[in-house]
C-alpha cells in the first residue's frame, strides 16, 4: 500500500466517460497535472463526475491504460450507486497527503466540505467566478461574484490563470499564485500572418468551447443570422461538445439555424487545431461568465484578431482597440455590428494580432508553468 503522503487528489477538473470496452476515459486537460505529479512521485488519484453509460468513442485519454486510480462519481442524489461511491471518496480521503481541488463546480463544494470535515489541506485552481446561473431570459446576465468564499478562505493556496482574478482572490486569501496559460503552444508556435491574409472574400471564423448558454451559443446562433442578412461570406467553425448540438442540427436541417456555422465537435489533435486557427480570420469569444479563457491566449499566438466579451478576468489583459475588439455582454445584434464593422478592416486586424502576439510574450516571460507552481506550493 502507498503511504499516505505520496498520494494527493485531483477533483474536478472535467468528468470521466466509460467506453464500451469498459475503458474510462478522462478529459484531455487533465492528463498532464497527472503524469506531472505521477513523475514527481506523487500517487494521483482523479475524482470527476460522469455517466456509467457506455459511450462509443469517448474523447480525452485512457486512464486505464495508464495505469491512474480513479473514482468517477455518478447518478443523482436518489442513486444508491452515488453514496457507494462517495464511500469511496471518503476512505481515499483519509489515505491522501494532499486534495488538489479545480473550482468552480459541484464536485469541487463535495471534496472541499469533506475536506473540511477530515482536516484534510487542501489547495484550489480558480478557473472562475462561480457557476452561471440562469436568468428568466435567455440573455439575463447575472452578476459575477464567487458563491462559495468559505472554500477559497480555509485553502491552503489558491492558483490560477488571471491577474484580475488573483486581486479579487486576496480578499479571500493572502496565498494566490498566477500562472502561464495551460495550452499545448508555446512562443515557437506564432504564427505571424501577412497583411494581405486579412483581405479576403470569404471569413472564417472561429468558436472554440462547448457551445452553450454560458458560453454565448445562442448569441452567436443570433449573430449569424444577422450576418447572414448583411451578404457577408463567411463561415463559424464551432469547437467543441454539448448535448445542445443535435438540436442545433436540426434547426439547420428545417432553416431556424444558419448553414454556415459547421458545428466540427471536440477537436482534440493539436495539429487539427492548429489548423483551424492558422486559417481563421477571427475569434468570436461571447462568453458570460469566465476566469480567462484560454482560447484567448491560442488565438494570440496563432495571429488571430480577438472578438470578445470582457468579463471576468479577460479585461485586465485584452484591450480593445489594442489587441482584441470589445463585445457587449449578450447582445447578439451589437455584436453582430461590431463583427461586421470591424472583420473588413485588414490593416486594423493586422495591427491587433501583433499586439496580440507582444501581449502573450509578456505573459510567457513573466509566469511560470502551472505545474512547478504547484510542486512549489505542495512544499511550501
Amino acid at each position: 500500500m502507498l503511504q499516505k503522503k505520496n498520494k494527493i487528489i485531483i477533483a474536478g477538473n472535467g468528468s470521466i466517460s466509460r467506453s464500451q470496452n469498459n475503458d474510462y476515459y478522462a478529459n484531455i486537460d487533465v492528463q498532464n497535472i497527472l503524469f506531472f505529479l505521477n513523475e514527481c512521485n506523487y500517487k494521483p488519484v482523479y475524482v470527476a463526475n460522469g455517466s456509467f453509460k457506455n459511450i462509443e468513442n469517448p474523447s480525452g485519454f485512457n486512464l486505464n491504460e495508464n495505469g491512474f486510480k480513479f473514482i468517477q462519481l455518478t447518478g443523482g442524489k436518489r442513486n444508491p450507486l452515488r453514496y457507494l461511491k462517495i464511500g469511496q471518496l471518503i476512505f481515499t480521503l483519509l489515505n491522501v497527503r494532499f486534495v488538489y481541488i479545480y473550482y468552480p463546480g459541484g464536485i469541487s463544494k463535495i471534496v472541499a466540505k469533506l475536506c473540511d470535515l477530515f482536516c484534510i489541506s487542501y489547495g484550489v485552481y480558480v478557473r472562475g467566478y462561480g457557476l452561471f446561473q440562469k436568468g428568466n431570459r435567455k440573455y439575463d446576465i447575472k452578476e459575477e461574484s464567487f458563491n462559495d468564499t468559505w472554500l477559497l478562505e480555509k485553502a491552503k493556496f489558491l492558483i490560477t490563470v488571471s491577474p484580475k482574478m488573483q486581486e479579487d482572490l486576496y480578499e479571500y486569501n493572502t496565498q494566490v499564485e498566477v500562472i502561464r496559460p495551460m495550452i499545448n503552444w508555446n512562443m515557437d508556435d506564432i504564427i505571424r500572418k501577412p497583411k494581405n491574409f486579412f483581405i479576403t472574400n470569404h471569413y472564417n471564423l472561429l468558436f472554440v468551447g462547448a457551445p452553450t448558454e454560458r458560453k454565448g451559443i445562442y448569441e452567436l446562433l443570433d449573430i449569424a443570422s444577422h450576418l447572414d442578412e448583411s451578404g457577408i461570406n463567411y463561415t463559424i467553425d464551432v469547437l467543441g461538445e454539448s448535448k445542445l448540438v443535435d438540436s442545433f442540427r436540426e434547426g439547420q436541417k428545417n432553416g431556424s439555424i444558419s448553414n454556415n456555422i459547421n458545428f466540427q465537435g471536440g477537436v482534440y489533435d493539436n495539429k487539427e487545431k492548429a489548423t483551424f486557427f492558422e486559417n481563421a480570420h477571427g475569434l468570436l469569444m461571447l462568453t458570460r461568465n469566465e476566469g480567462f479563457p484560454r482560447v484567448l491566449y491560442e488565438a494570440m499566438i496563432k495571429s488571430v484578431p480577438v472578438f470578445t466579451t470582457m468579463v471576468s478576468g479577460i479585461s485586465k489583459t485584452m484591450i480593445d482597440g489594442y489587441n482584441c475588439v470589445a463585445l457587449p455582454v449578450g447582445e447578439p445584434t451589437e455584436q453582430a455590428d461590431l463583427i461586421k464593422e470591424n472583420i473588413t478592416k485588414s490593416l486594423f486586424l493586422k495591427e491587433i494580432t501583433l499586439h496580440g502576439v507582444e501581449t502573450i510574450k509578456e505573459v510567457f516571460d513573466k509566469r511560470e508553468i502551472h505545474e512547478k507552481v504547484l510542486l512549489n506550493c505542495l512544499k511550501g
